[in-house]
């Protein structure tokens, strides 16, 4: 029922009730006051706002106090909505959607999202066409591009580990002429820069190999050599015994050489005997101008000899047998 009724919106107003919707009518709540009949005032619900109608009614002590009619009671069956007011149909909130805030943000980040993929879709077909090709390139393609893996070429022969490493576009370094690659840096599987140069530590497997059997062959001959140079069981005891010899008197080369093979001596046959005292003279084992000195010394101290006589004495073949410089220079030690 059309009339005037407090405001949905505004409880301190009144707002026009047309019958079917609320109108923009509007009005300030009344100061309420006690009726005739003892009860609040209302205010009237069927007067239109062109002409509103206030019934004066005499108050408690003669106040005049505005009266307004009893608001209508709405019956179950009558159109409305559950509220403050049953049977009115009350105004609702706007949908997020169609409030301001909500629609200029979202026209702000829909701006933002067609802005980034239109240039990305520019960027795309600018890397296409640099490429020569309709698919997208990616930063991912693009890192790819800018990088090279190297090839693992530790095994190879220094040709064939050339041929890889420039067939992949990288230079290459190398430490060592020939053979086989036995390290490289950076290793085999890394990404590289294009830029990069691959170092190859190269050695040559068969030039160390002969090396190594040569060491080996001249090592050997150098053990058997040093064998031999000992000479057979007889020829080292005769090589002992002229040590013994020289430890106790003077002796000349063929003085020594008798002792050792003479049936009254030793008795060693003449090579072993010539062994010994080459062995002695190869070790530096003997000196025989010393050995001469030492016999000219041992005379002189058991009798008097004269210069030639001395000299005589260390070269006769059944005296010491020392050479003739041997005995002179022996003789020239006593000071004869």
């Amino acid at each position: 029922m059309p009339g005037w009724y407090p405001d949905p919106q505004s409880p301190t107003q009144l707002r026009w009730w047309d019958g079917s919707r609320w109108t923009e009518h509007a009005r300030p709540l009344p100061a309420a006051g006690p009726t005739a009949g003892g009860a609040p005032a209302r205010p009237p619900h069927d007067q239109a706002p062109s002409a509103p109608h206030h019934a004066q009614t005499e108050g408690p002590q003669g106040q005049q106090t505005a009266a307004f009619p009893e608001a209508p009671r709405f019956e179950p069956a009558q159109r409305g909505i559950p509220g403050q007011y049953p049977g009115i149909e009350q105004p609702t909130k706007k949908p997020l959607f169609r409030r301001t805030w909500f629609i200029v943000t979202a026209s702000v980040i829909a701006f933002f999202v067609v802005v980034g993929v239109a240039a990305g879709l520019s960027g795309g077909s600018d890397d296409a066409a640099s490429r020569g090709d309709g698919a997208p390139t990616t930063a991912v393609d693009r890192e790819t591009s800018d990088t090279i893996e190297v090839p693992d070429v530790v095994g190879m022969s220094l040709a064939d580990a050339t041929a890889a490493i420039e067939a992949a576009g990288l230079t290459v370094g190398t430490i060592g002429d020939a053979g086989e690659v036995e390290s490289q840096a950076p290793s085999g599987g890394q990404s590289v820069d294009p830029s990069t140069q691959v170092m190859l530590t190269v050695v040559d497997r068969a030039a160390e190999e002969a090396a190594a059997a040569a060491a080996q062959a001249e090592a050997d001959a150098a053990a058997a050599a040093a064998e031999a140079a000992k000479g057979t069981v007889s020829q080292q005891n005769a090589y002992q015994a002229a040590q013994s010899y020289l430890s106790f008197t003077s002796f000349s080369r063929a003085g020594l050489i008798d002792q050792l093979t003479s049936e009254y001596g030793d008795g060693y046959p003449p090579e072993d005997a010539e062994f010994a005292v080459a062995r002695l003279e190869a070790e530096g084992g003997v000196d025989w101008n010393a050995e001469a000195a030492e016999a000219a010394a041992s005379y002189l101290g058991f009798t008097s000899f004269s210069r030639q006589g001395l000299l005589d004495q260390l070269t006769s073949e059944y005296g010491d047998g020392f050479t003739p410089e041997q005995a002179e220079y022996g003789v020239s030690t006593t000071g004869l």
